[in-house]
């Protein structure tokens, strides 16, 4: 599990381009009006649609029906945390689909579970 969070943050550095040192928690402005809570929140449907699951600030490897939704089709930031999220479309965070560092109206596959990782600080 160690290993797989280390290997999530890097690859999330990396997508970021210069790491830590320019900042990935967005900017008020980039705060996504679909979530409007601390962190994230994951939706059955696509577009922000159907049931709504704010994530806990918990980090590792966590199956989307454990929030009480059977698939993410779409994910947004809320604020306020220092976390990275990650989803996956299969429940044992083996099989990544993207990374959530803004709105994501549609996820294809649906996310069946999902990561957080803490950001360095």
């Amino acid at each position: 599990m160690k290993n797989t969070a280390a290997r999530v943050l890097a690859g999330i550095l990396l997508a970021a381009g210069t790491g830590a040192t320019t900042g990935i928690t967005p900017a008020a402005a980039d705060v996504a009006a679909n979530c409007q809570e601390s962190g994230y929140c994951l939706f059955e449907g696509t577009s922000f649609t159907a049931r709504k699951a704010v994530l806990p600030n918990v980090t590792g490897c966590h199956t989307v029906s454990g929030l009480g939704i059977s698939a993410a089709r779409s994910a947004a930031r809320g604020h306020g945390d220092s976390k990275a999220l990650v989803l996956y479309s299969d429940t044992q965070c083996s099989q990544r689909i993207t990374d959530v560092m803004q709105d994501r109206a549609s996820l294809n596959p649906a996310a069946l579970s999902y990561a957080l990782v803490n950001l360095p600080g």
